[in-house]
């Protein structure tokens, strides 16, 4: 499965809704989940992976990785 990660209070269906994101708050969400151990690609412009190697464990930590980088940085 893929997914994209923006920020945003709309739907993103094309590139110019992408450019229409929040890219300063993705930037400093990477970091943080970064600074947690999570991996994102560094730009909303790319996709991100889950496959049959992500068990429950990883999407835990991953969850609270999230958690903890939502929680530093001003939304």
């Amino acid at each position: 499965s893929m997914l994209g990660l923006y920020f945003t209070d709309r739907p993103v269906v094309n590139l110019t809704d992408v450019h229409a994101t929040d890219r300063a708050l993705f930037t400093r969400v990477f970091h943080r989940l970064l600074a947690h151990g999570v991996h994102l690609p560094p730009s909303p412009y790319e996709a991100f992976f889950l496959s049959l190697a992500h068990g429950t464990a990883e999407i835990d930590a991953t969850l609270k990785a999230f958690d903890r980088a939502f929680g530093e940085v001003s939304l």
